[in-house]
């Protein structure tokens, strides 16, 4: 960012921080938190899958970093904080592509489809 601004880190870092009201890294960090909050009540989405959407190289850094802000593990904040029946499907485009496999209807009502028609047969 410094470089893009054409300033001295040190100097890039003193301004940011005068005006934003803290440190380009803890900036980042906090955007990149909230959209791993986002995607961990929202989708189904894998850490592994979260942390690359989110500019982590691996996992477990995400997973740490996620800890030091959030004071629980993703999995554990995820699992606390998502209530079960909101929780929208991994996929949803196969709603109209014809019957479901029995695998899915058996789930009972975490399985029902929360938009379009029901599936055929079911």
């Amino acid at each position: 960012m410094a470089h893009a601004a054409d300033m001295s880190r040190a100097g890039f870092a003193a301004a940011f921080k005068e005006v934003i009201g803290q440190s380009p890294g803890n900036y980042v960090t906090r955007l990149r938190m909230g959209h791993a909050e986002d995607a961990l009540l929202r989708t189904d989405a894998t850490l592994a899958t979260i942390s690359a959407d989110v500019g982590y190289t691996n996992e477990f850094a995400f997973a740490t970093a996620f800890r030091r802000t959030h004071g629980l593990p993703p999995g554990r904040w995820r699992a606390a904080h998502r209530p079960t029946l909101q929780r929208e499907p991994a996929e949803v485009a196969h709603r109209d592509a014809g019957p479901c496999p029995d695998a899915h209807r058996a789930r009972g009502a975490l399985a029902r489809h929360i938009r379009g028609p029901p599936c055929a047969g079911s």
